[in-house]
């Protein structure tokens, strides 16, 4: 549940989640958006005044936020000079009109060329970076099967989804792998570490020692969290 809240100097709007536990947590996405749990019985008046005594801490770990790939691009609001980073090169944003409803979205040397009747632009760039990693996916797919020798099933399906919690799942009962598409504003070794760690979840199904040996094995010793 969204709550609107307004603090002495910055927006505290929170995500509320009702949970079986004692008192409240609060804990700032990578975003900047606050996210709340709080037992059943709390009164929405009494996690309102703790988030309001904790805007000072919330203030310093977005400071801490907004410098980063992440955050940069969740808040992009697409403007003319805006910043924003596709497989962890960064790019400025240069807008035109057009009469075309269909939106066209094109990477020349470090500008991300947006030329659209659209006036929803973060959609336009989603749909552009499920594109990109629909091609990205199936090429590092393509690579993991072909190298990953441990490896003796088919050709895992893959899905495209944007997620907040983790960069990829295994599906091992299904031969299916979902894969975050926030992977593509990172550079592509992260996508490609995400998909021999969910490769490898189909030969072992938790992340015992085994695991990650196997792991190390192809992604020079650096563990994906998943």
């Amino acid at each position: 549940m969204q709550r609107n809240l307004y603090g002495k100097n910055s927006d505290l709007s929170y995500e509320l989640s009702r949970r079986k536990m004692k008192g409240i947590k609060i804990r700032v996405e990578k975003d900047g958006t606050i996210a709340i749990s709080a037992g059943k019985t709390v009164p929405n008046k009494d996690i309102d005044a703790f988030v309001l005594l904790s805007e000072d801490k919330i203030i310093k770990v977005r400071e801490k936020l907004k410098n980063t790939i992440y955050y940069i691009n969740e808040n992009c609001q697409f403007d003319e000079g805006d910043i924003f980073y596709i497989w962890g090169e960064k790019y400025i944003i240069n807008r035109s009109k057009s009469l075309n409803k269909t939106p066209e979205i094109k990477l020349e040397d470090k500008i991300i060329a947006i030329s659209s009747k659209s006036q929803n632009p973060q959609k336009d760039m989603e749909t552009f970076l499920r594109n990109q990693c629909k091609i990205v996916f199936e090429k590092l797919s393509q690579k993991v099967y072909n190298t990953l020798e441990e490896y003796k099933g088919e050709k895992p399906d893959l899905v495209m989804k944007k997620m907040k919690s983790c960069w990829g799942i295994c599906y091992y009962t299904k031969n299916k792998i979902t894969l975050n598409t926030r992977l593509a504003y990172f550079p592509k070794t992260l996508a490609e570490e995400t998909m021999y760690h969910e490769y490898i979840h189909f030969i072992y199904h938790n992340h015992s020692k085994e695991f990650y040996s196997l792991l190390n094995k192809y992604t020079a010793n650096r563990k994906t969290k998943n």
